[in-house]
């Protein structure tokens, strides 16, 4: 599979299970291997102890007591016997102590969970699938294999999944390129176990995608993972709902039958546990849980009218804080965006619409303007009367030039006593006229600060620009602007030059 290039394509990057498990693997490929089953289990004592425990559980609901191990074999059978021996081999060989990044024991609890909904639900709709409980307990073994082949990846993953609330292979793929689905179908192929193992854990998050020859084992398996959900996880009334639509859609089952179906996995779980050396531990009943948190909504003693007049004023306070941080956040974008002497948009925010508005002009076939001007003699003023007069002129201006320009121009401070106007579908005569425009009002501005009457004039360098030439940086069209500015300067000042950026001829002045 190419997408798996880095994590498959050496044997040494994928974890094996214990040796006992390839042991195993190669005795069921046997058209008749229940003699070298048995005599695996046997010379286990761990394992055949185990074997004989799930035989006298009522999760494989054998009529009699097993007192030998010969006769829990038989009555197993060869199907039951592998899944079995081999849950426990791969379950025990994939186990590590806990630390902060992943949680090892609940990783296994929740597959065990699943494993058990897997048999329950193929049981109840009379589904002939033998693998079924191994199935369901290996579906998500690409989760460990990704974590110990790639720790460090993997809890990005675990943490993208927490913050951005994406599903777990969502936020695999994202990190990835691929998710545990295909990881885990690539293992079971690397350690030999045939397709009808390996193929549906493929599909198990993705049922609509499955093969048609494994549809129903994958459809199974989706539930399961629903069904282990409900006991493990953050949405098990969503989870709930998603498996109680589904089979009753499918299979005709009433939601009374799906809520003892999902009690049967929590009861089979809390007699299965200690098989798998944990500490035995009791899981309450789907059923249960609700009657507890019915309970516990009854002590509160709310009537009907109650609960909505909390939620109205939960809702009020929720669009409060909603406006409040709106607001909030519009201060702190002004605080960003704005210089702090004159209150005008600063150079940051001058650049940032620079490129949108050429990125509009562009799509839209627009012309776009864009005015340099600066104070002409600025230093003299602050020479002779002190830069806090000259911080007060740079404010009086600013304030005159907000008077003029129109309400889809964009001024700007650009640095020390220079400004930018951004003047949107706007032409060179049209820029002229405003330039102009602009010249005059500031003539025109009567100055007195600390008893001095100061009188200031600007010079001004336009540009105007085609959609056609709007393929160049932004660099150049405040170059274009720069040099008429500086022909303006040049030309005496209180005047205005313009550079029109051409998309044939470049720049003409």
């Amino acid at each position: 599979m190419n997408c798996l290039p880095e994590l498959i394509s050496d044997p040494k990057n994928l974890p094996s299970p214990p040796r006992i498990t390839f042991r195993i693997i190669e005795a069921v490929k046997k058209e008749d291997c229940f003699d070298d089953l048995a005599e695996i289990i046997s010379s286990d004592p761990a394992l055949a102890s185990k074997v004989m425990m799930s035989a006298n559980s009522a999760f494989y609901n054998v009529a009699v007591k097993v007192t030998t191990l010969q006769k829990a074999l038989t009555i197993l059978g060869t199907n039951t016997l592998k899944g079995l021996a081999l849950s426990f081999v791969i379950a025990n060989g994939f186990r590590s102590s806990s630390d902060e990044g992943f949680d090892y024991d609940y990783f296994w609890k929740r597959s065990l969970l699943s494993g058990i909904a897997a048999r329950t639900i193929g049981m109840r709709l009379q589904a002939i699938y033998e693998d079924l409980f191994l199935l369901g307990l290996l579906q998500d073994i690409g989760v460990v294999v990704m974590y110990k082949c790639k720790s460090d990846e993997y809890l990005k993953v675990l943490e993208q999944k927490q913050v951005s609330g994406a599903s777990l292979a969502e936020s695999e793929r994202r990190v990835f390129g691929f998710n545990h689905q295909q990881v885990g179908m690539e293992v079971l192929r690397h350690w030999g176990l045939p397709e009808e193992l390996s193929l549906p854990i493929r599909y198990h998050h993705e049922p609509d995608k499955a093969p048609n020859q494994i549809q129903r084992p994958v459809a199974i398996l989706h539930l399961a993972h629903l069904m282990s959900s409900v006991y493990s996880g953050a949405g098990s009334i969503d989870s709930f709902n998603r498996i109680s639509q589904a089979l009753s859609r499918d299979h005709g089952l009433s939601e009374p039958a799906v809520s003892r179906l999902i009690d049967v996995v929590a009861e089979s779980y809390t007699e299965m546990i200690s098989l798998y050396d944990f500490p035995a531990e009791r899981l309450m009943p789907y059923s249960e849980m609700l009657e507890e948190a019915n309970q516990e909504l009854e002590k509160l003693n709310l009537t009907y009218q109650q609960v909505v007049l909390e939620l109205k004023y939960a809702k009020k306070r929720a669009e409060i804080l909603a406006k409040d941080l709106s607001k909030a956040n519009t201060q702190l974008r002004e605080l960003v965006y704005r210089d702090s002497l004159t209150g005008l948009y600063n150079y940051r925010f001058f650049r940032e619409m620079l490129l949108k508005e050429m990125h509009r002009a562009k799509r839209y076939d627009k012309l776009l303007s864009l005015i340099l001007f600066d104070i002409d003699h600025f230093k003299d003023i602050n020479d002779s009367y002190g830069h806090t007069t000259g911080d007060l002129t740079l404010q009086s201006l600013s304030k005159k030039a907000l008077q003029v320009i129109r309400d889809t121009d964009i001024l700007a401070r650009y640095g020390g006593e220079e400004f930018a106007v951004i003047l949107p579908e706007t032409g060179l005569k049209g820029a002229a006229v405003f330039a102009e425009r602009l010249r005059r009002a500031v003539e025109d501005m009567e100055l007195f600060i600390g008893g001095n009457s100061i009188h200031v004039t600007i010079s001004l360098g336009l540009t105007t620009c085609s959609a056609g030439s709007l393929n160049k940086r932004p660099e150049a069209i405040i170059e274009a602007a720069d040099k008429a500015l500086y022909t303006a300067k040049k030309n005496g000042r209180n005047t205005f030059s313009y550079t029109a950026l051409s998309e044939r001829k470049g720049l003409q002045t």
